[in-house]
């Protein structure tokens, strides 16, 4: 899907376990407002295309937990008010 950078917002970051700071694969990161989503790579690495807003709520959720093990579910509220380039570290906390 082609992306007009005047008129998206684009997410990007990192995901790491909060206890070994290692990256975290198959990571699902959620734009709660839109439903678009990515997977974290084997670096944790995520990007996701969405629509422009003042608010968005990103959810990190561990759907996988056989790869990876078990790590709680975090939400991050961002503003994103006249931004169209947002990046976004997470450690997360083992569950």
């Amino acid at each position: 899907m082609p992306q007009d950078m005047l008129d998206d917002l684009f997410i990007e970051g990192r995901v790491t376990a909060e206890s070994t700071g290692l990256p975290v694969e198959g990571i699902k990161v959620t734009v709660r407002e839109y439903g678009r989503y990515d997977y974290t790579n084997s670096e944790g690495f995520y990007s996701i295309y969405t629509d422009l807003a003042d608010l968005v709520t990103l959810r990190f959720d561990d759907v996988d937990l056989e790869e990876n093990g078990s790590f709680a579910r975090k939400d991050t509220v961002l503003s994103a008010a006249g931004e169209n380039f947002l990046n976004v570290n997470v450690a997360l906390a083992d569950n």
